[in-house]
């Protein structure tokens, strides 16, 4: 396998940094789903002050029409993936989330999707069940 990577590295075009080859199979993937259409705006900032932080590229917002079907999403979705995430930080992070609408909190219609190195599939979260994801 890691005569695989070597080759990865010499001969291919693509620049590769070593920390994405040692860390590669360490990823955690997040979605982070605000079901308030619209919201962008409301809590971008504080998606790139936490990925600004960490000194990372920012989370991606999925283009809310460019995802097939015959109509647009309503709801936005913000994706990223993360090598070796202090998870502890990150559930502190996203129960801290918080945008409003008319005045309204909003924070129990954002959703947490994450997919940690050791799980098959994505588990879902809200803000009040977060604490219920194990960070041992």
């Amino acid at each position: 396998m890691f005569a695989c990577y070597l080759f990865t590295i010499l001969f291919t075009s693509q620049p590769v940094k070593i920390y994405q080859i040692l860390f590669m199979n360490n990823v955690t993937n997040i979605i982070l789903s605000a079901s308030l259409f619209g919201s962008q705006e409301m809590f971008k900032n504080q998606l790139d002050t936490y990925t600004t932080y960490l000194q990372v590229p920012p989370f991606v917002k999925l283009d809310n029409c460019m995802q097939g079907g015959d109509n647009c999403l309503r709801a936005d979705l913000f994706v990223a993936g993360f090598s070796n995430l202090n998870l502890a930080a990150f559930i502190d992070f996203f129960k801290s989330l918080h945008y409003s609408h008319k005045g309204i909190d909003q924070q129990q219609t954002l959703q947490l999707f994450i997919k940690r190195p050791e799980d098959q599939v994505f588990l879902v979260f809200i803000q009040d069940t977060i604490t219920n994801l194990a960070t041992g």
